[in-house]
């Protein structure tokens, strides 16, 4: 295979265009001197690519090249273990250091404390837009297992309720369906928050849709009582 041929072929089956430069390079690489017979019957030299040597170092390099990818992708797999590792440390070790404040939590609560709990929890999930990403952030955080005292302060970074220690006595008592001392479900939380957050803004649109027709009832009187005091003036 001369060097024109060789071009040829690489644009046909690799689909790769090299400078002649760079083809010459390559060629001279992986050719050899080949002898023949001449059309005047003479003997004559001629330099053509070797195939086997390009098939053996195209395999090579395509060898080495797979093994490269898949030292580095074990490589980053390895350090994104490591650093969610870390991160996981992190979190538990602030968890630790929160969880010893449940002593502030008291379960004497009253049905008062219970209704008024309740009613912050469903003002924050009525203005809540989930649509929003830090918005959702705040919430997704709650997908995990809480302590009373964990599940009072995330309350209280993702939604700003305020609860005194009876009102967070209460909720822990009605989302605390697993073992102490992480017993806060935080999945059966979202799903009572978002019941919720449906609950408040069907009454508010109802609501809405109430003191709209007290509005136009209101127009609609007025317009009568303007109409009769024109008839009744002529």
């Amino acid at each position: 295979m001369t060097i024109d041929e060789f071009d040829m072929q690489l644009k046909r089956c690799l689909n790769l265009w090299l400078p002649r430069v760079e083809l010459e390079a390559l060629f001279n690489i992986m050719s050899k001197t080949e002898t023949g017979l001449s059309d005047s019957d003479t003997a004559a030299e001629a330099v053509v690519l070797d195939p086997e040597a390009f098939l053996t170092y195209f395999f090579q390099l395509g060898h080495k090249a797979r093994d490269i990818h898949r030292k580095n992708k074990l490589r980053d797999k390895a350090t994104t273990l490591e650093k969610n590792r870390n991160v996981e440390r992190t979190n538990e070790s602030k968890m630790e250091r929160m969880s010893g404040t449940d002593q502030e939590i008291s379960f004497d609560c009253t049905q008062e404390d219970v209704l008024t709990a309740m009613e912050k929890l469903r003002v924050a999930a009525f203005f809540l837009d989930a649509s929003n990403a830090l918005q959702a952030v705040r919430v997704r955080v709650f997908e995990c297992r809480m302590t009373p005292s964990q599940f009072r302060l995330q309350l209280e970074r993702s939604f700003e309720i305020k609860l005194t220690s009876t009102e967070i006595g209460a909720l822990a008592s009605h989302f605390g369906t697993l073992s102490p001392p992480y017993c806060i479900d935080g999945h059966f939380f979202m799903r009572a928050f978002f019941y919720l957050q449906r609950e408040a803004r069907k009454a508010d649109k109802l609501q809405r849709k109430k003191l709209d027709g007290i509005r136009k009832k209101l127009i609609n009187d007025r317009n009568q009582a303007d109409c009769y005091s024109k008839v009744l003036g002529r």
